[in-house]
């Protein structure tokens, strides 16, 4: 009997038998984390072509709206050239974007609904969950869209049953947004 205890051969072959456990779950956490940065990943592009199509819907909805732009340079009868031309320009042009932004907040609440159709459609086409928001205006004229992905993780299911990873996405820059308020719209 004493010889069997002190052998030491098959030591370390049990020893990673008993570690075997410990190295599986490891490998399954890290599994699990992996999964999570692909879930991110996937609800970003599915809020990155929301935004982008709400974007298009309000360039589809405003830009017909908008009148053609003069040839030449703008001359207002009866003024005086005093304040320069560049300055003149500029008035103009902020008149121009506050009447533009007054159209554009006209529009979205009037079809508001058509929007997140649209939003819905490309979140889920591109493999998001049907819940999400629009906001706008954000960083600078952008419409943003917060999209998420159900979680799937490789180990304990029952216990992140419902649970989801949120990604957001921004579109293209509208300078007219700025001047819009901050809106957020649940979908």
């Amino acid at each position: 009997m004493f010889k069997v205890l002190g052998n030491q051969k098959g030591g370390a072959t049990t020893m990673w038998l008993m570690l075997l456990p410990a190295f599986l779950m490891i490998g399954l956490f890290f599994g699990s984390m992996f999964m999570v940065k692909i879930s991110h990943s996937s609800a970003e592009v599915a809020a990155d072509a929301g935004s982008i199509a709400a974007t298009k819907k309000l360039d589809e909805w405003i830009l017909p709206k908008l009148p053609l732009p003069t040839q030449g340079p703008v001359t207002i009868p009866g003024s005086t050239d005093r304040l320069g031309n560049e300055k003149i320009q500029e008035m103009l042009s902020k008149v121009d974007q506050q009447l533009l932004a007054n159209i554009a907040d006209q529009i979205l609440k009037q079809k508001e609904q058509e929007m997140v159709e649209a939003v819905r459609y490309y979140v889920q086409k591109n493999g998001g969950d049907v819940h999400g928001k629009i906001i706008y205006p954000v960083e600078g004229g952008r419409i943003e869209v917060q999209a998420r992905v159900r979680y799937r993780p490789l180990i304990f299911q029952d216990f992140f049953q419902d649970t989801y990873i949120q990604g957001s996405g921004m579109g293209p820059k509208r300078e007219f947004l700025k001047l819009l308020p901050k809106r957020v719209i649940n979908f």
